[in-house]
């Protein structure tokens, strides 16, 4: 199977009762991120779409041969795919699917849908569409958008933009003395408005850096704050304040280097916080991050009592890092 990087995961929509179980992850099967190879596809060729799917432990979840068509792209062919473990004994799935786009710029690209049930016992995780899948509930995963270019219309830009033309071709045959006076205004306004805006830019600038910028510690504290403050860890919504709370510890950890934020897996983050500031440093913290991720993608439902408690491990724990 092909070797892709991935990036964001997208959200899963339902058409079917068991959405707001989905919703609310008691069963999973989300879509991670999405990949287009080449990245920029020519109009009018066939170039994969690679997919990365998360399933949970309790589901069996069948795969269709190819994707619901989009407006402007549809399966070129039928598609493939592999797995692989994920965290928590969750599935990683990677589908590969050829596909076709028939209008250029940006283009939607195909959905893909399957269907869902229980998992009974070892039974395999993921299957082919088949029989044993009809009558089950289907659901409808949105994949994104691609750019497509069309090269043959860029060599003919180019080619046109070289074709020499006469001096009368750009600036006309005949220049009255008012004309001339009329273009020599424009343009000496159009410097005074770039004189203008450069000073204004200046100026701009130099208040900034007069006006202290707030660190990302004390913004990672504020949204801490605020999230507690919405309640959703005593509302029903638990998944949501674990995936917020955690995000913020992503966020302020992505001040380390671009690639420490949502780039890198709970394992990895979690090395790194290791490396830079010690293991005892990050002890409390782990337990609390593989606490977040059994309640993201598991069944693992704690209450709102534990849930404050694990969120005020990372508000410590982020409290307790020097200012930036």
């Amino acid at each position: 199977m092909m070797m892709v990087a991935f990036f964001a995961g997208m959200v899963l929509y339902t058409v079917n009762p068991l959405a707001a179980q989905i919703q609310e992850g008691q069963v999973d099967a989300r879509l991670l991120a999405f990949l287009t190879e080449p990245r920029v596809p020519e109009f009018g060729e066939v170039y994969d779409l690679t997919l990365r799917l998360r399933v949970a432990p309790e589901v069996v979840v069948f795969l269709p041969d190819t994707l619901l068509p989009s407006e402007d792209s549809f399966s070129a062919g039928q598609g493939s795919w592999s797995t692989s473990p994920g965290p928590f004994d969750s599935i990683d799935v990677q589908a590969t699917y050829p596909i076709m786009s028939f209008r250029a710029g940006g283009v939607y690209l195909p959905n893909i849908v399957v269907a869902i049930r229980p998992r009974n016992g070892d039974e395999v995780s993921v299957r082919q569409a088949g029989n044993e899948s009809l009558g089950l509930a289907n659901f409808e995963i949105p994949t994104g958008a691609v750019q497509i270019i069309t090269l043959e219309a860029l060599r003919l830009a180019a080619d046109e933009e070289q074709i020499p033309r006469p001096p009368a071709d750009v600036l006309g045959g005949q220049w009255s003395s008012w004309l001339i006076s009329a273009v020599f205004l424009i343009g000496l306004g159009l410097i005074m408005l770039i004189w203008i805006l450069a000073d204004y830019r200046n100026s701009a600038r130099g208040m900034q850096q007069l006006t202290p910028k707030e660190s990302a510690r004390n913004i990672a504290l504020k949204e801490l704050d605020r999230l507690r403050s919405l309640k959703w860890h005593t509302d029903s919504r638990i998944v949501n304040f674990y995936d917020a709370s955690t995000g913020v510890l992503r966020n302020y950890s992505g001040e380390e280097g671009p690639e420490w934020g949502t780039a890198l897996t709970s394992t990895e983050l979690m090395f790194r916080l290791e490396g830079r500031w010690g293991e005892d440093s990050v002890s409390e913290l782990d337990s609390t991050v593989w606490v977040a991720e059994r309640v993201k993608f598991g069944s693992y439902r704690p209450g709102s009592e534990d849930a404050e408690v694990h969120w005020g491990t990372i508000k410590r724990w982020i409290e307790g890092m020097p200012e930036d």
